[in-house]
């Protein structure tokens, strides 16, 4: 029995330091806006057009509460509206994604 409960706390400690494991850049896998406006990019062309986005250029980024907010803007003459996007420095998740019309 004791056997038993000592594999199965080896093998609890094994998987709870596993995720520890993997790679994880010091500046996150996001690690400056060039990037972050490029994964915005490659994520919103096939949802919303390449026309449409890179009429949106330049894009507007800043870093907030770990996340890059990219957004896109517009010529003051232009009717529409403009992207919004979040991603995760730390793991490039897609936070938050809207387009105003």
């Amino acid at each position: 029995m004791k056997l038993i409960l000592r594999f199965f706390l080896l093998i609890s400690v094994f998987f709870s330091f596993c995720h520890a494991w993997g790679y994880t850049p010091q500046k996150g896998f996001v690690p400056n806006a060039e990037i972050a406006a490029k994964i915005a990019e490659i994520i919103l062309e096939p949802i919303y057009g390449e026309s449409n986005i890179h009429r949106q250029k330049p894009f507007h980024v800043i870093l907030k509460d770990g996340a890059w907010v990219v957004e896109g803007t517009l010529p003051k003459s232009y009717v529409g509206g403009s992207f919004l996007i979040k991603i995760a420095k730390e793991d490039g998740r897609v936070l938050y994604l809207e387009h105003t019309k």
